[in-house]
């Protein structure tokens, strides 16, 4: 149909089955389920609808893909008419997709989504109020139903914030989404998506149930829980039982947006970001099962509180929060220098004995990044940079740093003299903060070669642009070269970020805190009696320091600490009694309140 493309008229059951490598185009909307040609009523017959979208099949949609007769919405829909009548199933097999501006839901139809492999993947070309998942002319309590089979996840590809106003849209029914089955929940694509329109009103229900098994996962862009305070949004059903593990892959953002979350654990890794985007602050509860899993923050911001309950371990690196209240399992703190980062770039500034405007080519075959003079490979992505400002994918990526020279990647393209030459480089992506202390790089077959490197830089941070200069060399001329490698590792050394702000921590009794050489300042500390907070490793090479902390009571004991009090450091053996700090040096007790 030019506008509309009608699936299922009539009484009865309609079935599409499509196979391997399908195709099929609906040029405006698709209407699967439509139901009678007339605006249905209470009296339809039509029973149910089935789509099966086979492996590496494409539904696409030239404007909607729609559940129901798009003739119905909230001003026209039928007297008689409240609550689904009519069934309607899609199923996504491995490697199958509906490609959509919106998935919308017209009563009188109750829908299932299964994900076999497949994903939804958001095309628009048209900026849109309503959210993609637009439930806004459904039935009153209408469910939209995702559903994860064969521990495949429930995958979405957003890729454009601006065209849709958030992932759900809410008449006033006390409809909601549900995420169901074995394999979590995948968001892919660059777009930063609220989970609901602040201008939605779900009538106070719960809009996002989530009872699936799998991760919730947000591997690129980021995932708003709301763009209104509201404690509604998102909820995990049976939080006793099954609560979320929310994993923020590299590059991707989770924003609280002001709202308070119960999961089992956090892990953002690599450049992967916890933040809190609104004005009020919001409480994330950690560990809410003995059996949990870990939950690692690389980063947090500011807004954030987070209550740690049960077993598992809370580890953080580099992160201010406005409290952290441990209530059982151990904290563990962690600096930069102990963890890495997880972007690193080599930047050539300037090739040997160039000395004209000639066209050259810069040529490095490997740089091999190691730690403790091992080679550390496998990137999650790495990207060569030529004079133009164009960055290249390398595929595999392993190519660049991988130690072998038989599978180098050698073509670093720079034209049109000097300046240009000094935009050349390469960076390479790790999935988590990987701890590199050297690094070392192929020239090219000949010493009398004029494109060899002669000066760069070595970056590492938390994006491409987030950088920070860990080594420099100007001057460099290659005299050796064993095994095709130049005889010299070149060394770097990654200082430690600046103290991490935690406005208030809390440890209950039997709390264990390991610093691991990471710096903190919090405005008040309150130990529990038994709590034992010590440096991991050797004290006499990795310190931990408490600093500017204004307030301290309660009952545990700090070892090895150097502590600083209103900004005076003092003694390292230190314990707390009677809601007073005291100092142990060389006999002589000293009580500080």
């Amino acid at each position: 149909g030019t506008s509309l493309t009608k699936i299922g008229i009539g009484s009865g059951r309609a079935e599409v089955l499509m196979g391997t490598n399908a195709y099929f185009k609906a040029q405006g909307y698709l209407n699967f389920c439509y139901g009678y040609d007339s605006q249905p009523d209470s009296s339809a017959k039509m029973t149910e609808a089935l789509l099966i979208v086979g492996s590496n099949s494409t539904v696409y949609c030239g404007t909607d893909f729609c559940f129901g007769h798009n003739g119905n919405s909230n001003n026209n829909r039928p007297s008689g008419v409240s609550a689904p009548t009519v069934k309607a199933r899609v199923r996504l097999d491995y490697g199958s997709m509906i490609s959509t501006q919106r998935i919308i839901d017209f009563l009188p139809v109750s829908e299932q989504l299964l994900f076999n492999g497949g994903k939804i993947y958001q095309r628009a070309s048209s900026n849109y109020s309503s959210g993609f998942l637009d439930m806004r002319y459904a039935a009153k309590s209408s469910i939209l139903n995702l559903e994860g089979t064969n521990s495949c996840p429930i995958a979405f590809a957003l890729n454009d914030r601006g065209l849709l106003a958030s992932l759900c849209s809410y008449g006033s029914k006390s409809c909601y989404v549900a995420l169901r089955g074995d394999g979590g929940f995948l968001k892919t694509g660059a777009g930063v998506f609220p989970l609901v329109n602040p201008d939605n009103n779900w009538g106070g229900s719960t809009c996002f149930r989530v009872t699936t098994t799998g991760d919730f996962v947000v591997s690129e862009g980021g995932f708003s829980v709301a763009a209104t305070p509201t404690n509604n949004v998102l909820v995990a059903e049976g939080n006793n039982s099954r609560p979320l593990d929310i994993v923020v892959k590299n590059g991707a953002m989770f924003d609280l947006a002001g709202c308070d979350i119960v999961v089992n654990s956090i892990s953002a890794t690599g450049s992967g970001v916890v933040t809190n985007s609104a004005a009020i602050a919001a409480t994330v509860t950690l560990g809410v099962r003995d059996d949990g899993r870990d939950s690692t923050l690389a980063r947090a911001f500011p807004g954030v509180a987070i209550v740690k309950q049960g077993s598992s371990t809370l580890s953080i690196c580099g992160a201010d929060v406005d409290s952290i209240d441990v209530r059982g399992g151990t904290l563990v703190l962690k600096d930069r220098v102990h963890t890495g980062y997880p972007f690193y770039r080599f930047q050539v500034d300037a090739i040997r004995d160039d000395v004209s405007n000639a066209t050259k080519r810069v040529f490095v075959r490997d740089v091999a990044l190691q730690h403790n003079g091992v080679d550390v490979t496998r990137p999650y992505s790495a990207l060569y940079h030529d004079a133009s400002g164009t960055s290249t994918t390398v595929s595999p990526p392993e190519n660049l740093v991988d130690g072998d020279l038989e599978t180098t990647y050698e073509d670093y393209r720079a034209t049109g003299g000097v300046a240009n030459r000094a935009k050349v480089g390469v960076t390479l992506e790790y999935d988590t903060c990987l701890l590199v202390d050297s690094y070392r790089w192929s020239p090219r077959y000949s010493l009398s070669n004029e494109s060899d490197p002669a000066a760069w830089r070595m970056f590492g941070g938390f994006s491409r642009t987030d950088l920070a200069v860990l080594d420099q060399m100007t001057g460099f001329r290659v005299y050796d070269v064993v095994d095709g490698w130049n005889s010299t590792n070149f060394v770097f050394t990654i200082t430690g970020s600046s103290a991490t702000h935690i406005g208030t921590l809390t440890l209950a009794n039997d709390v264990a805190v390991k610093m691991e050489g990471a710096k903190i300042s919090c405005n008040a500390l309150n130990l529990g009696t038994s709590c034992a907070l010590y440096v991991k490793g050797d004290k006499s090479s990795v310190k931990g320091e408490l600093i500017r902390t204004t307030s301290c009571s309660g009952g545990g004991n700090l070892r090895n600490w150097r502590m600083y009090l209103n900004g005076v450091l003092l003694d390292r053996h230190l314990e707390f009694h009677d809601g007073a700090l005291r100092l142990r040096p060389r006999g002589i007790v000293m009580g500080f309140k």
